[in-house]
């Protein structure tokens, strides 16, 4: 039973209860990943059907170049957010819990993650490793979900 004079600390999912850098970090992510998403992936397949006009218009293949070239660049700072986001949230887990409950193995679950990662970018993954990084992908957001 609790003293009166005690509160207990109520951990919650909101954003602003997450430490400032964490905060930013996913505001970044959702807005960089936005812009990745109409500038890369939206942008350079109606390119691909603008075929015909780009015949008459001979501004619509660099302009749409270029596009396609700002959505990739924005596509690695996206990487590179979720590596930061991923570190910095493992980090506050673990000074605010401690290594107890879920965090037990979410924090090497996680900095599995970002271990296979990193070897993935020096050696290209099998069908056997993509297996692998997939299921602790999975494995990663269900425990922090949880």
């Amino acid at each position: 039973m609790m003293a009166p004079g005690t509160t207990m600390e109520r951990i919650t999912g909101r954003l602003s209860d997450q430490p400032l850098l964490f905060q930013y970090t996913i505001k970044l992510v959702l807005l960089v990943a936005f812009l990745e998403l109409i500038l890369y992936r939206l942008v350079s397949r109606l390119g691909m059907h603008l075929s015909k006009l780009a015949v008459d218009h001979q501004w619509i293949i660099p302009t749409f170049t270029a596009l396609t070239e700002v959505g990739q660049w924005l596509l690695n700072v996206v990487a590179i957010l979720l590596f930061l986001g991923l570190t910095v949230g493992m980090a506050n887990r673990l000074a605010s819990r401690g290594f107890t409950g879920l965090t037990r193995f979410a924090v090497p679950c996680i900095a599995l993650l970002l271990l296979l990662t990193i070897g993935f970018l020096f050696v290209p993954p099998t069908m056997l490793g993509s297996a692998i990084y997939n299921s602790v992908a999975l494995l990663a957001i269900i425990l922090l979900m949880s």
